[in-house]
C-alpha cells in the first residue's frame, strides 16, 4: 500500500474530493466565511440604526404624552383659578 503524496492541489481541494469518506471539518471556504462575516457585520450595523430610529421614535412618543399631560394639568389649574375669581 502506498501513501499518497501531498501536493498543492490536494491541499486546496475539498477533503471530500480527496477522500469521499472524509467528513469536512471546515464547512465554509474562506470566501464563504468572508461573505458570511460581511453580511453579519452589515446586519449588525443596520440593526443598530433601526434600533436607534425606533428608540428615537419611542422617546418622542413618550415626550409627547408627557407634554400633553403637563399641558392638561396646567390648563386644569388655570381653569380652577378662573373659577375661584
Amino acid at each position: 500500500m502506498s501513501t499518497p503524496q501531498i501536493t498543492p492541489n490536494t491541499v486546496l481541494m475539498n477533503p471530500a474530493e480527496v477522500n469521499p469518506h472524509a467528513q469536512t471539518a471546515q464547512i465554509m471556504t474562506v470566501a464563504k466565511a468572508k461573505d458570511a462575516f460581511l453580511k453579519a457585520e452589515e446586519k449588525a450595523k443596520s440593526d443598530s440604526v433601526n434600533i436607534s430610529k425606533e428608540a428615537l421614535r419611542m422617546s418622542k412618543e413618550a415626550q409627547d404624552i408627557e407634554d400633553e399631560a403637563e399641558y392638561d394639568r396646567r390648563r386644569k389649574a388655570e381653569e380652577d383659578r378662573q373659577e375661584q375669581v
